[in-house]
């Protein structure tokens, strides 16, 4: 799940957002009880709304603090991932509005998220 980032920008807070998730994630987790497991990917870093990262951040350590309390919910930090040797957006990782992921931002998306979709395979064939 990615969400939280048009939210943010819009002006919603980072308790709003988390909030949010939360709701959805009880809903998807109660009206779907096949469903194992919630992997949320954290809002990501981007140069169009670098100026928001403060708020970016404390949604997704409140998102986080969610996951740590719930076995079926997992946080996937992109953020070391998409950032610079200085700390900030990696422009390779963005197309030209500084905002959408180009092709190499979704192959870093990819490449995180594909241990965690093994694991859930693997659980799945041992069930």
């Amino acid at each position: 799940m990615y969400a939280g980032d048009n939210d943010l920008a819009g002006g919603m807070s980072p308790e709003q957002v988390s909030d949010d998730f939360r709701k959805l994630a009880d809903r998807i987790l109660n009206e779907l009880p096949e469903c194992r497991r919630i992997v949320f990917i954290a809002v990501k870093p981007s140069i169009k709304r670098w100026d928001n990262r403060v708020k970016i951040q404390q949604a997704n350590a409140l998102i986080q603090k969610q996951c740590e309390e719930n076995p079926k919910l997992e946080f996937l930090d992109i953020w070391p991932l998409m950032l610079d040797e200085n700390g900030e957006p990696r422009k390779e990782l963005l197309v030209s509005d500084g905002l959408h992921m180009s092709d190499e931002g979704y192959r870093i998306w990819a490449d995180a998220l594909k241990p965690l979709l093994s694991k859930t395979n693997a659980s799945d064939s041992t069930r």
